[in-house]
């Protein structure tokens, strides 16, 4: 048996074992709707190599040296991902791809140019804005 303060009276009282198992309980129940709802929220994201992918709109990425070969790479994740069409579910629902494969292939071209030329623009200040409506 522990003591416990009875904060109403300031007297000790005993706590049971049956008390301690209670509040083991009820602990592990929170910390179960903690990991259960923490598991949800990281499912609203996509997966880390998508999200690494998706840097390519940012123009801290294109200061890096060789940033064409790895954009390369970026754009071939994203194309394995989003541009093609999957079956998911227990039911094989298909759905069809995002966007048109040969427009990203087509466009990835003109980006590239873009970005080259124009990232050291949207790096200067005020950062406070939209970076390329400064271009």
């Amino acid at each position: 048996m522990v003591h416990k303060k009875n904060p109403l009276t300031s007297c000790l009282s005993y706590v049971s074992k049956f008390d301690w198992l209670n509040v083991i309980k009820a602990l592990k129940q929170q910390c179960n709707a903690i990991t259960i709802g923490l598991i949800q929220e990281h499912e609203h994201f996509p997966a880390e190599d998508i999200m690494n992918a998706t840097r390519v709109i940012c123009s801290q990425l294109w200061v890096q040296p060789k940033v064409e070969h790895k954009i390369l790479a970026q754009f071939s994740i994203l194309k394995a991902h989003y541009y093609f069409g999957k079956h998911i579910g227990l039911k094989q629902l298909y759905i069809s791809p995002l966007s048109d494969e040969a427009l990203l292939v087509q466009q990835s071209s003109f980006f590239k140019i873009l970005m080259l030329v124009n990232y050291h623009a949207t790096l200067k200040p005020p950062m406070n804005c939209n970076l390329f409506t400064k271009i």
